[in-house]
């Protein structure tokens, strides 16, 4: 124990505290069992020691365990470091967790959280200590530069960790949207879950300012685009033609199986296939078979300006709740603005792989790359 206390006084020295997941001695606690709930806390330094701020932590419930809202809508647990570094979790429940650590021009730091963790004597001062080093991420030169505008209340944090384990440096907008401004700013990175997140208000309320943006020739790459709560709801913060409307998650095209690509020169799907996707989804033991897709509804995008590269499904699908035509969702597709020529992609399959864990399936590798590349291409001003 004093060795960590003298390690926490050190700002965690590399030679004494290197280790994200060291050993944790008993604080004089001689309880048996475990505890129901404890407090997770820690410092994070870099490679110098020195402490990280406005780092995110993503925490992941293996078996993906939930709880809801008084409307039904998802919660989850996201923190983030402080201008010490120092980072708490409060009451997380006794379970198995993965905690990622994303942070812009850091490589991301990966954590586990077992139920030893919660057994009393493993506790000090009654919560689950864990300190984390950050490596930093060597400037790529080729997108990276400017910074990205980010919003992504998303609660895995998909698009921030697609960006985070490319080295595309970025900037966290959730409660400072009118600083996106084209001065500032090549491309916004927007990742939404809207039956969990809670600043939806925040791009509402600042639409004038994301038109603005896209008037002077910023872009904006929209990602993870699923689970509107009511059927057919629009993106409520793009206006006439650059307008879409999403399914909800219940929808009968959550059990689709494959798509078709509409269009097979676009380069965020060169080499990539849409059939019989497969993945195993970090906190999940077994591959899931058969990837799904929520999706955009075709009949509400202006064909005019709006380019639809992959529709889903690839054939008429019938389930008990009716019938979804074959090429009648989008899941991929790319609005040219005309005042200004830039883009707004939307992008519903981006974030079924690099975020999921452990990921062998090569269609979603190489969608992922692509998608990369798409976004530095974006941010390096087209």
């Amino acid at each position: 124990m004093k060795l960590w206390k003298l390690c926490l006084l050190a700002v965690f020295t590399l030679a004494a505290c290197k280790d994200t997941e060291f050993n944790i001695t008993n604080e004089g606690s001689s309880s048996s069992g475990s505890t129901q709930v404890a407090t997770v806390s820690g410092q994070i330094v870099d490679s110098q020691g020195l402490p990280v701020s406005n780092v995110t932590i993503a925490t992941l419930p293996f078996g993906r365990s939930i709880t809801t809202d008084a409307i039904g809508r998802k919660t989850y647990i996201s923190v983030t470091s402080d201008a010490q570094g120092f980072y708490q979790i409060s009451d997380l429940p006794q379970a198995s967790y993965r905690l990622n650590f994303l942070a812009s021009g850091f490589i991301k730091g990966s954590l586990a959280i077992g139920p030893i963790d919660f057994v009393p004597e493993n506790l000090i001062d009654g919560k689950i200590q864990k300190a984390v080093v950050l490596q930093s991420f060597p400037q790529i030169g080729d997108g990276d530069t400017p910074a990205v505008a980010l919003f992504d209340p998303e609660d895995k944090k998909r698009m921030t960790e697609i960006l985070v384990s490319h080295g595309i440096r970025f900037d966290n907008i959730i409660d400072n949207v009118p600083q996106l401004k084209r001065a500032n700013y090549n491309l916004l990175v927007v990742g939404l879950d809207t039956t969990v997140f809670q600043d939806i208000e925040q791009l509402i309320d600042n639409a004038n300012v994301i038109d603005n943006f896209l008037a002077e020739g910023g872009s904006v790459y929209l990602g993870q685009l699923n689970d509107f709560s009511v059927e057919a709801t629009p993106m409520p913060f793009l206006t006439g033609d650059q307008q879409f409307v999403l399914h909800t998650e219940d929808a009968p095209f959550n059990d689709f199986i494959s798509a078709k690509v509409v269009d097979n020169t676009h380069p965020l799907v060169e080499g990539v296939s849409f059939n019989g996707w497969h993945f195993v989804e970090a906190g999940q033991q077994t591959a899931k078979q058969n990837v799904t897709f929520d999706a955009a509804l075709k009949s509400s995008i202006d064909t005019t300006n709006w380019h639809i590269v992959v529709t889903t499904p690839a054939q008429d699908f019938n389930s008990g709740s009716g019938t979804v035509t074959a090429e009648f969702d989008v899941i991929i597709a790319e609005y040219t603005d005309p005042r200004s020529g830039s883009r707004i992609i939307l992008n519903q399959a981006a974030y079924y792989q690099a975020t999921f864990g452990d990921v062998t399936d090569s269609n979603g590798i190489r969608l992922t790359n692509n998608v990369v590349d798409y976004i530095q291409f974006l941010n390096h001003g087209f």
